[in-house]
């Protein structure tokens, strides 16, 4: 994985992700779900396609994923949609 900054979903700021790059093309709706590293282990989340080669894809890196999502693995509270992160 690489360390990248860069703007969030909106265009906005400039935010530090850690991200895998892969070698596979993305099509849309593919956001959103898992990078499978080997059966029952996930190293990622995609998240987007390059713009300059159709079989280059992104996914934010597992450690990423898990240190944004990880306090709320359990959680049954109802929540709002809220924006990206």
């Amino acid at each position: 994985s690489h360390d990248i900054s860069g703007p969030n979903i909106y265009g906005q700021g400039s935010y530090e992700r850690s991200v895998v790059e892969l070698r596979s093309a993305i099509r849309r709706g593919n956001s959103g779900g898992p990078l499978v590293i080997e059966p029952g282990l996930v190293g990622g989340v995609i998240f987007g396609a390059s713009r300059i080669d159709p079989e280059v894809g992104y996914a934010i890196g597992a450690d990423e994923a898990v240190e944004r999502l990880g306090p709320f693995i359990g959680s049954t509270a109802a929540v709002d949609t809220g924006g990206c992160l």
